[in-house]
């Protein structure tokens, strides 16, 4: 007879989060302390010192661009293929309920 495996996925799986908590806390330090290592900071500040008045070349448009992906095509992709298994599904359960009645 085999044991029961009643929980020791999940207990993997909690010790398994504890040990990475503990050591991500471990190598943490209580508080950030700004330390001074002697390298000096230098900032080179280019460009000119006015805005321009002159438009920008390019552009054209007045909207906003397209940017990402088109989520309604997405979506209706994602429905067909819910839509088709569901059929499949169903057609299979059919085709063995006609089966077994012969």
């Amino acid at each position: 007879m085999k044991p029961a495996r009643t929980n020791q996925p999940y207990v993997r799986l909690v010790v398994l989060f504890a040990a990475v908590f503990a050591l991500l806390l471990a190598g943490a330090p209580a508080h950030a302390v700004p330390s001074d290592d002697g390298m000096p900071i230098t900032v080179v500040v280019s460009g000119s010192p006015e805005p321009s008045t002159s438009p920008t070349p390019g552009g054209g448009g007045g909207g906003l661009p397209r940017t990402g992906l088109n989520i309604i095509l997405i979506a209706g992709v994602g429905a067909g293929l819910v839509a088709l298994g569901a059929v499949v599904l169903i057609a299979a359960r059919r085709r063995r309920a006609v089966g077994a009645q012969s």
